[in-house]
């Protein structure tokens, strides 16, 4: 995530989300190319009412790959505006405050995992 000054707050919303680091036998890391401004990151989301961080982040790894996880573990707890802010091409800036899991792909992953050209993102192994 790239590093955003804070200055002038206008604008700023805070979200809180959740994230997995989704391995695969090879110890290959999922990275998704994100469609609005071509950074690259993890399959993660905002919590939706009444959902734990774990729920959220298998939840929108199965969304956005087609691809189930399990959970392994707690990478960390993040939310340094430091690191954790991101403004988008809009204009828009956000503080993200969340959690990031380790996980492993539950099935095995084939070729027609890699890029789907009906998905929001351009999801790759890297």
């Amino acid at each position: 995530m790239e590093s955003t000054e804070l200055g002038d707050t206008a604008g700023l919303t805070v979200r809180v989300t959740a994230g997995v680091v989704l391995r695969d036998a090879g110890g290959r890391i999922l990275l998704l190319r994100r469609a609005e401004d071509a950074t690259w990151g993890i399959p993660g989301v905002g919590l939706e009412p009444g959902e734990s961080w774990s729920e959220a982040a298998l939840r929108e790894c199965r969304e956005e790959t087609g691809w189930e996880a399990r959970i392994d573990g707690l990478l960390g707890i993040y939310g340094d505006p430091a690191t954790q802010l991101h403004r988008y091409p809009s204009g828009s800036l956000r503080h993200f405050v969340g959690a990031v899991f380790l996980g492993s792909s539950r099935s095995p992953v084939t070729s027609e995992h890699v890029l789907r050209p009906d998905a929001r993102r351009d999801a790759r192994r890297r």
